[in-house]
């Protein structure tokens, strides 16, 4: 590093200077590149190397693999003439990168590092997933991939993998099926004697996206939440309900009267929603479960998914599970659909919910029992500390983490002196023995502190698992490896 005064001459209107003097560095490097101070440069996130200037920012060649795959994986499903996924056309455009990275040396180190993880850690890493695409790309996370006589080979490891929560709502995308729903929830005095019809739409509708999802394989299990939508979404304030009504030959005043009741809530996501729907509407709860039950036998009969849990919202009271469970039960039995049922689960996120929790896990209706739990890593910790996710992110939060009273927003990292010392009182009460299905759901559990504390602090108590975004699965494998290593717990590993 060398340093050099500058003499800057600063001249004034009246004819008059001043000069300033200042220090500058530079640093030279290969005896004739020289980085001033103030110069910009790049650091390689790839072998560390610096550049001089900006460099492209390309995404790395084992990311590029498994997006790559995750195409393939969706065409093979799709295209009824491919025998093998080298068929597809994704596939073929891109043979050559995908036979070259794959067996470099790289891919090799990084599968190896994947499958270390997976045996050592203690928390199953599952997937959140609402698509196709992001299904088969997390699924993919947990397979080994290899090149055998030129080919790529995808082999998942079904016992390292699972659908860790799909929510139905973030399912409906277009206008036509959001609509559908709609009318679902405007029900038969609305819509007559068309009703019986919208029934079937929204079975084959629902069924049939549900399908879509999982049939790219599951794993050992999958999570599929009641629908649990605020309705204020669905009828939001730029909702044309004359256009609507037209388009459905609706009266307009009894649309609007029932619009009024469904979705003038202030609060909605303390509102009408999840299970208190389907205690409220037991039609919408049939039709829910017929749905469910229908694509997941369709996609148990491909091989594309071995157990079904259900996952209920919103609850507060133990009659609101009882109900549904009625209602369920009815529906495996017309389905005979008991061979791959697993069970029911409840979120965590409400005061009721961790009140009465010992009250919930007695509960035992037509030989279904609730044997699942899965904390919500934003609605509990609003629960816990009495906050709104939304307005405390620019109100109290700010504040808090400036002052020392939070270390960081406490709906990126658990928030482990109050909200994580709800999660071990529940994990005590429940005390599971039986090997419930007990997690964490949301983005908080794809942070590197939160996956860590819960190793520490919550497997050893009966927490099992995490369901997170595909992003966020391998950041959350290796810090949960890593953890576990750290506290000695024992488990194989590769050699």
């Amino acid at each position: 590093m060398s340093r050099k005064t500058l003499v800057n001459t600063y001249k004034f209107l009246d004819g008059s200077t001043i000069e300033v003097k200042s220090q500058t560095s530079s640093i030279i490097f290969n005896n004739n590149h020289i980085v001033k101070e103030g110069d910009i440069i790049s650091i390689s996130g790839q072998h560390g190397k610096i550049y001089k200037g900006y460099i492209k920012n390309d995404i790395s060649k084992i990311s590029k693999v498994y997006s790559i795959l995750s195409l393939v994986l969706i065409e093979f499903q799709t295209g009824s003439s491919y025998n093998s996924i080298t068929d597809t056309p994704t596939y073929i455009y891109n043979q050559n990168f995908l036979l070259d990275t794959v067996n470099s040396d790289m891919f090799k180190g990084f599968q190896k590092l994947l499958k270390y993880c997976y045996n050592k850690t203690t928390l199953k890493i599952y997937s959140t997933s609402h698509t196709p695409e992001t299904l088969a790309y997390s699924g993919l996370i947990a397979s080994d991939i290899y090149c055998k006589n030129n080919e790529i080979i995808i082999s998942q490891r079904k016992e390292d993998f699972g659908l860790g929560l799909l929510r139905d709502e973030r399912i409906w995308d277009s206008l036509d099926e959001i609509d559908l729903l709609r009318l679902v929830f405007l029900g038969e005095k609305i819509c007559k004697e068309r009703y019986q019809t919208i029934k079937m739409q929204y079975v084959n509708t629902l069924s049939n996206k549900l399908f879509n999802v999982i049939k790219m394989g599951t794993g050992s299990i999958a999570v599929i939440r009641l629908l649990c939508m605020p309705l204020t979404m669905l009828f939001n304030k730029n909702f044309n309900i004359k256009q609507f009504c037209d388009k459905y030959f609706l009266d307009i005043e009894h649309v609007q009267s029932k619009i009024v009741s469904l979705s003038g809530e202030k609060e909605v996501y303390h509102g009408f929603r999840g299970v208190r729907v389907t205690v409220h509407r037991r039609d919408i709860a049939e039709l829910w479960c017929e749905s469910v039950i229908k694509a997941s036998l369709r996609a148990y009969n491909q091989g594309k998914l071995d157990k079904l849990q259900i996952l209920l919202s919103m609850v507060t009271l133990p009659q609101e599970i009882s109900s549904f469970i009625k209602v369920l039960n009815n529906t495996i039995a017309k389905f005979d659909a008991s061979h791959i049922f697993s069970g029911v689960s409840i979120m965590i996120e409400t005061a009721g919910s961790y009140i009465l929790i010992e009250d919930f896990m007695k509960i035992h209706e037509d030989n279904i029992n609730l044997n699942g739990l899965l904390f919500g890593g934003n609605d509990f910790t609003a629960a816990c500390l009495n906050m709104n996710r939304s307005d405390s992110a620019s109100t109290i939060i700010p504040t808090y983490i400036q002052e020392g009273l939070f270390k960081s927003s406490p709906f990126k990292s658990l928030n482990t002196q109050l909200v994580g010392k709800a999660i071990i009182d529940i994990l005590e009460k429940v005390n599971n023995t039986e090997n419930h299905l007990l997690g964490l759901g949301g983005e908080i559990a794809g942070d590197w502190n939160t996956v860590q504390w819960l190793v520490q602090n919550c497997t050893h108590k009966g927490l099992n698992y995490i369901s997170t975004p595909p992003n966020r699965m391998i950041y959350s494998l290796i810090a949960s490896a890593k953890a576990t290593c750290n506290k000695g717990i024992n488990k194989s590993v590769i050699t």
